[in-house]
């Protein structure tokens, strides 16, 4: 078609490339949109920690899909009213006086989990940082390297795998350690993953009583493996592209410093040499 000057309108195309990533966007956008996730907060039982599990729930937004919430608790009475995730959608409180971590959680039954495809363990004294942790790249990740659980690595942990161990070069680019037990402080479960780690949890050890409040839960993280690893739901893995901060932990925020950081990566990486290593492109 001929214009006012006398050029030749040419039709605009896209290129394989540019199709490729329209292609890409949509497919992402479809996941985002049909994914259902479950916050389980385990447990509450400090007043001051309500207040960190909300700002670590302003994480969990529309944008990685749709989440709903539920918090267990230790102690009746606390004030959990706050507890909403962005939507503006409260958290189910499940109160039980005196009971311990794997009894509550145990109430969190295939039954509760069969509509979610994710279901997020976060405990109460474990902060999200909204520039240290993204839900959206953690379920990207964990579906790009098949995983069955995934964690980002937690400062101030316990455990030296569970640690940040990278340069910042490094994580950048998704990069995902192989572990053979992940320590549950903001672990992400694939449905079926959740449903065989509950399976862990025996009634008649769990079942409290006026002389028993049942099982304070460490320790099943290290059987998770033997107990599931021969049914192919997936590796685990932790990630150092994102950190929770273990704000009870042997190091509190504010005493990691860039040196005791330094400090820490070297030693563990000294500890870890021979460990594989799986990365990600972003």
């Amino acid at each position: 078609m001929s214009t006012a000057k006398g050029h030749i309108a040419r039709k605009r195309t896209l290129g394989s490339s540019q199709k490729r990533k329209v292609r890409g966007a949509g497919r992402r956008l479809e996941v985002v949109s049909t994914t259902r996730g479950l916050v389980v907060v385990a447990t509450l039982g400090r007043e001051e920690n309500v207040a960190v599990v909300q700002e670590s729930l302003k994480r969990f937004d529309s944008s990685s899909g749709q989440w709903d919430c539920l918090a267990y608790s230790h102690v009746p009475g606390l004030d959990t009213s706050r507890l909403r995730l962005p939507d503006g959608k409260g958290c189910k409180v499940e109160a039980r006086a005196g009971w311990r971590w794997a009894s509550l959680l145990n109430l969190t039954t295939p039954l509760v989990v069969q509509p979610y495809d994710y279901v997020f363990v976060l405990l109460d004294d474990i902060l999200l940082h909204e520039r240290m942790f993204r839900i959206d790249e953690l379920m990207r990740l964990q579906r790009l390297h098949g995983l069955s659980m995934l964690s980002p690595s937690v400062v101030a942990a316990s455990r030296l795998t569970m640690s940040p161990t990278v340069s910042k070069q490094l994580a950048q680019v998704g990069c995902v350690r192989p572990v053979k037990a992940i320590e549950v402080f903001a672990t992400l479960f694939t449905r079926r993953a959740w449903e065989c780690f509950h399976e862990m949890f025996a009634g008649d050890v769990l079942a409290t009583s006026a002389t028993s409040t049942g099982a304070v839960g460490w320790g099943y993280d290290l059987c998770y493996s033997a107990h599931c690893g021969a049914r192919g739901l997936g590796g685990l893995g932790v990630t150092d592209s994102f950190m929770a901060i273990h704000t009870e932990g042997p190091l509190s925020e504010l005493q990691f410093t860039e040196s005791l950081v330094t400090r820490k990566r070297q030693h563990i990486a000294k500890r870890l040499k021979r460990q594989d290593w799986t990365t990600g492109s972003a």
